[in-house]
């Protein structure tokens, strides 16, 4: 079992991503002592699987870049007291916000991912400046049936999963991880839906795997719902984002 710092629970509890757990405090203290891990290795030391066979590679198009110098793409979200957000050099600055900074894609979604809303991919890379929250918060359709969003560097400073399956937000399903992230460094991540999985890939390392069969409801919840069908969000963190693409896969 994964557990997580108490502090920051309770003030996710207000939009629905938190750990109840009452072993949480003890796991930020043991993991506060761990040298920095390599991307990849999970918090107890095993490498995570590499991509395997049958992975969402085959695309039908053109890879359609997202992010511009005038943010001509994405709606700034306003939930209070929110960080301030720029771009310079196709870098996507999000600054901490309290406690939530986001944007939202302010075109055609199904247009540019298909009436389907699967076989797609999204891939990006980003950075935490300052802050000990998460710093990727990517809210992506799940075809018709929701949507979910990817948290990285949750809870502390160190969750991966996914928010929400059946009402399981990413500290409590079987997407949880718990991993190392450095500030100012780049990470590579990569999200694809296809008609049967969610993946996701951190620096080329598969990190979560969801067979879609098996789960009823792909919900989100609190303030994140703003950041549907398609946004990012960060949490008390300074977060920089460049060389985001959407591109369609094949369907089969």
């Amino acid at each position: 079992m994964l557990v997580f710092p108490v502090a920051v629970a309770a003030s996710l509890a207000q939009w629905g991503c938190c750990a109840a757990d009452s072993e949480v405090a003890d796991a930020g203290r043991h993991r506060s002592s761990d040298a920095p891990a390599e991307a990849g290795v999970v918090s107890d030391g095993h490498a995570i699987d590499p991509v395997g066979p049958g992975a969402a590679t085959d695309d039908v198009s053109e890879a359609v870049s997202l992010l511009d110098d005038e943010l001509t793409r994405w709606r700034p979200l306003v939930f209070g007291a929110d960080g301030e957000i720029s771009v310079e050099d196709g870098v996507l600055h999000m600054d901490m916000g309290g406690p939530l900074t986001g944007v939202v894609y302010s075109g055609d979604v199904p247009e540019l991912l298909g009436e389907s809303l699967e076989n797609y991919e999204i891939t990006l890379e980003a950075q935490r400046i300052q802050g000990n929250d998460f710093f990727v918060g990517l809210t992506f359709p799940v075809g018709t049936e929701g949507h979910v969003t990817l948290i990285m560097g949750g809870w502390g400073g160190g969750l991966v999963g996914l928010s929400s399956l059946d009402h399981a937000d990413a500290s409590m399903n079987p997407t949880t991880k718990l991993m190392q992230f450095e500030p100012d460094r780049w990470y590579s991540v990569r999200v694809a839906v296809t008609t049967d999985t969610i993946q996701v890939w951190l620096d080329g390392d598969e990190v979560i795997h969801v067979n879609r069969a098996d789960h009823e409801l792909y919900s989100l919840r609190g303030e994140v719902m703003d950041t549907a069908p398609l946004g990012m969000c960060c949490f008390q963190t300074h977060a920089a984002y460049r060389d985001m693409r959407v591109k369609r896969l094949s369907s089969q």
